[in-house]
């Protein structure tokens, strides 16, 4: 099986444990346990942890919680989410491709381009690039290009 395939197949049993969190939740969760869990988007991770009463309590948790302030447009309270879960060691690309959107939303150019280019550098980093974010970096590469210029 290629890395394609697989890639294919994991976003097929992602895409299938949503499914059934809407239809049947606790046959979702008696079927994949909390094996993709953390494979959903975060705004739908931190909206189920929120729901079984779980607390941020680690880097992802953190990033999660992040994104669904940024998503409803609290940035500020986004920030220190970001902020909190890179302090704890989150390497997530889309940590820093957030971090950056977050500062050249509030005007800050100088600081966006840091993370951009962290972003893509933690892209690069990786094994595997999907195509989704492959996407993705090269996106971010047209603005970190569009906020040098």
């Amino acid at each position: 099986m290629t890395n394609e395939e697989k890639v294919d197949l994991y976003e097929f049993e992602i895409g299938r444990f949503q499914d059934l969190l809407k239809e049947n939740p606790e046959y979702a969760y008696q079927r994949y346990g909390l094996s993709v869990f953390y494979s959903l988007p975060p705004e739908q991770t931190f909206t189920l942890r929120k729901g079984m009463g779980w607390k941020s309590k680690d880097a992802l948790d953190f990033y999660n919680e992040g994104a669904v302030e940024a998503l409803e447009g609290r940035l500020k309270e986004a920030m220190k989410m970001f902020e909190k879960a890179e302090s704890m060691g989150c390497e997530q690309p889309e940590l820093f491709y957030n971090i950056a959107a977050v500062h050249q939303e509030e005007g800050r150019a100088k600081e966006a381009k840091a993370y951009l280019q962290k972003y893509i550098d933690a892209v690069e980093k990786l094994d595997f690039i999907p195509k989704s974010l492959q996407d993705e970096l090269d996106e971010a590469r047209e603005e970190l290009e569009e906020l040098s210029a």
